[in-house]
Parts: structure tokens; C-alpha cells; sequence
């Protein structure tokens, strides 16, 4: 898997913790946390990015006035 180098290593850290904390602290499942912290982490990141922009459509043209009635 390809680590994302924007993603914050305590952010990461924080989370892996307090999964491991709800899972009841089991011992010697450390990378199985960190992993999921990870992915978390990442596919939050993929979420926040911005969506491609579509060109902006070009401006109506200008109907002419109608004529006054006299």
C-alpha cells in the first residue's frame, strides 16, 4: 500500500490508540490498528479533495431590448 506523506503521523497515532482502546486493549495487535488508522485516515483525506472543476459556461447573449410602443 502507498502511504499518503500529507497525512499527519500523530493524527494517525491518536486514532490507532483509541481503536485499540475500544477494541479492550488487546496486546500484540499494534500494526492491525495502525493500519486501519491509516486507511482511515487516507480515505478521509481522498473525501476532503476537491472534485475537478468544470469549465465555467459561457455568458447567454444579451437579447436585444424590445422596441417601446408609441
Amino acid at each position: 500500500m502507498m502511504m499518503n506523506m500529507n497525512i499527519d503521523e500523530d493524527k494517525v497515532r491518536m486514532l490507532a490508540y483509541s481503536m485499540w482502546e475500544a477494541d479492550g486493549c488487546p496486546m500484540g495487535r499494534a500494526e492491525e490498528h495502525w493500519m486501519k488508522a491509516m486507511e482511515a485516515m487516507m480515505a478521509k483525506a481522498a473525501a476532503k479533495k476537491p472534485a475537478a472543476k468544470k469549465p465555467a459556461a459561457k455568458p447567454a447573449a444579451k437579447k436585444p431590448a424590445a422596441k417601446k410602443k408609441k
